[in-house]
């Protein structure tokens, strides 16, 4: 054994990430088509920074590599505590309305966001345990072996996300 073991969490955090990444890279294929340059441009950037995210997620849970578990780490727990001054800021609001008006507020709202940071809090929670996991065993054991070469199920795994992507832009562009 080469690398520590992967668990079900951090397995599926990494395909909620990945799958994220390539339904935003899909959206923002869809909008860079459009005349306005300003758009473009936020599209382009936009396009390069969660297909940077969906790689790096990839590389390191799959691929052990401990620099890219740092950036994922980093990333979400940055995203987590961010996420949580929203909902706090969202809660306010919502007490505020409720306190002022005597009307309940839409509860969806609140479910889904609920839901929502649920979410990002527990996949920052899973690739926290992933990167001390392997700054752990790089310590006790020497370097990781990194894998530089794709394989083929890589290839074509990279391929399906592209076509899902071009798949998702050219929904999304038809509106």
């Amino acid at each position: 054994m080469d690398s520590p073991q992967r668990t079900y969490g951090q397995l599926a955090s990494a395909a909620i990430v990945i799958a994220w990444g390539t339904w935003f890279v899909g959206m923002m294929l869809s909008r860079i088509i459009r005349n306005d340059e300003y758009v473009t441009f936020i599209g382009v950037i936009a396009l390069l920074g969660s297909g940077l995210i969906a790689l790096q997620h990839y590389r390191s849970t799959f691929h052990a590599n401990l620099s890219a578990a740092c950036f994922c780490m980093v990333l979400t727990c940055c995203s987590a505590v961010f996420f949580t001054v929203i909902f706090l800021i969202f809660m306010f609001m919502m007490a505020y309305q409720f306190f002022t008006k005597l009307a309940l507020p839409p509860l969806n709202r609140l479910g889904l966001t609920l839901v929502f940071l649920a979410v990002v809090i527990s996949i920052a929670r899973s690739n926290l345990r992933w990167w001390l996991e392997l700054k752990q065993w790089q310590e006790e054991k020497g370097d990781l072996l990194p894998t530089h070469r794709f394989t083929l199920q890589e290839v074509f795994l990279l391929t399906l996300c592209v076509g899902i992507a071009l798949g998702v832009a050219r929904f999304y562009s038809s509106y």
